[in-house]
């Protein structure tokens, strides 16, 4: 059976988006006289650029009607805007409060009101800025950093097919999960971390919301010529399940109140170009997520996790709340409670993790020097050619990281939260002539930071 996928954008979409997706079905354009529902097709597809987000109602509604009838949605560069009108219309509660290249709105099992997942493709780093640094050492002990240039990424760039690709395989999963049956486990980070467990089948949906958004960013260092050699150019990928649940609770407190649980989980994982003693690189030297502090009278932080950790090779990442209802709330017959928790377990010889705020932590490599070092580390290089390096420095961190909040009194509210996440990177090269050694390093530095906005509604009596 072929796939059809419901182009509802009113024009024909770009070939940027049109020739992934024909590879894998077939695009038919919406007509108002069309008398097949949605329920006939196996992907709503809209490109938010061709409507307005003023005139982005009748999509919304659309979307709303797929979502229900348990199809996935992927929309094209929608605005923040766009987003907004989305969650006017229920279709997300939860999103990421910036424009962005394409979102996927997955259904995360079936019609009857669970939540929807959201896959962001971030493409290459779009935002921020990049800091590139090269430092230089020598047996004499000098050392000097040649220099160091801070600059804008290009928002302009153009990407390309290939580019998306990666994007689309993930749509074509989500979607023969559906036409031919499968189980929910691609929207997730690459670890194999789910997130938190879900409510049982009988709390009504209203009383709860969660929301993964699976966010990746592909990471491209490289660095300047210097004495005739260039770095390679680095293929490092970051990839994270961010969970967000709201959940109301009138049982535990005096009042109503919600509690709200942000979890992170993923990798961070680099192609390394070379791995030997004359040159080593693009190795990952240290990554930080850094959460906003968005405790205040009415939102009291309650867990975060790992917490009080400093310079620990082994840490368990974990949170567990009980939520209670009272007999009566949205119907139930008799006063309820259940647990909501996470747990996942992460061992990083040779580096470490430090936790900075309640919302924030620092991983670090450790030996052969602090992957935090400005300037040439100490240990990076000597007359026996560039160190050796931790295998999570020339392969892959696992992480994860869980921040628990409760809102009192409960709320119909938004709130956003941001976070950053930064990375940074080395390229070392070192050549020598009998006992003389000279040793160059590159150090690619960037934070792309991400925000959130959270409705309190989803989780909130509708009587």
């Amino acid at each position: 059976m072929k796939l059809r996928f419901l182009n509802v954008s009113g024009a024909a979409l770009p070939d940027l988006l049109a020739a992934p997706l024909g590879q894998h079905g077939s695009i038919v354009n919406y007509q108002s006289s069309m008398v097949e529902s949605i329920t006939e097709f196996d992907l709503l597809v809209v490109d938010c650029s061709a409507i307005p987000h003023h005139q982005f109602e009748t999509a919304g509604q659309q979307s709303f009607s797929a979502i229900k009838a348990n199809r996935p949605v992927l929309l094209f560069r929608p605005t923040q805007a766009h987003k907004q009108t989305l969650a006017q219309y229920g279709v997300i509660f939860t999103y990421i409060c910036s424009d962005s290249l394409c979102l996927l709105i997955d259904p995360t099992s079936s019609a009857d009101g669970d939540p929807v997942a959201l896959v962001e493709h971030m493409g290459a780093i779009s935002e921020g800025m990049v800091e590139r640094t090269l430092d230089v050492r020598n047996n004499a002990g000098q050392i000097e950093t040649v220099r160091t240039d801070v600059f804008p990424v290009n928002k302009a760039a153009v990407p390309t097919i290939s580019d998306l690709q990666p994007f689309i395989s993930r749509v074509q999963q989500a979607v023969h999960r559906r036409s031919f049956g499968g189980t929910h486990n691609d929207v997730k980070a690459s670890n194999d971390d789910q997130g938190p467990n879900l409510p049982p089948s009988d709390i009504p949906k209203t009383l709860w919301n969660c929301t993964p958004i699976l966010l990746y960013w592909t990471l491209n260092p490289h660095g300047g010529t210097q004495d005739n050699f260039t770095p390679p150019q680095g293929n490092i990928t970051l990839e994270c399940l961010a969970s967000v649940g709201v959940y109301y609770d009138n049982v535990n407190f005096n009042q109503p109140v919600q509690w709200l649980l942000i979890e992170h989980s993923g990798h961070l994982y680099t192609q390394i170009n070379v791995n030997d003693k004359t040159n080593r690189g693009w190795s990952l030297a240290y990554m930080t997520i850094a959460g906003q502090n968005i405790s205040s009278a009415t939102m009291v932080s309650n867990q975060s996790s790992p917490n009080n950790v400093s310079d620990v090779t082994q840490y368990t990442s974990s949170s567990e709340f009980t939520v209670g209802l009272t007999a009566g709330t949205e119907g139930i017959a008799g006063n309820m409670s259940y647990s909501i928790g996470s747990s996942q377990s992460c061992s990083i010889s040779d580096w470490k993790i430090i936790q900075k705020t309640p919302n924030s932590w620092l991983f670090d490599q450790q030996t052969p020097y602090d992957g935090t070092t400005d300037g040439f580390p100490d240990g990076a290089a000597g007359s026996d050619g560039v160190a050796a390096l931790p295998t999570i420095s020339t392969s892959a961190l696992a992480f994860n990281s869980q921040t628990v909040w409760v809102h009192l009194p409960a709320t119909k509210d938004s709130i956003n939260v941001s976070y950053t996440y930064d990375v940074q990177c080395r390229f070392t090269w070192s050549e020598s002539t009998g006992t003389d050694w000279s040793a160059w390093s590159w150090r690619w530095h960037t934070w792309p930071s991400k925000g959130f906005t959270i409705a309190f509604s989803s989780a909130y009596p509708t009587k």
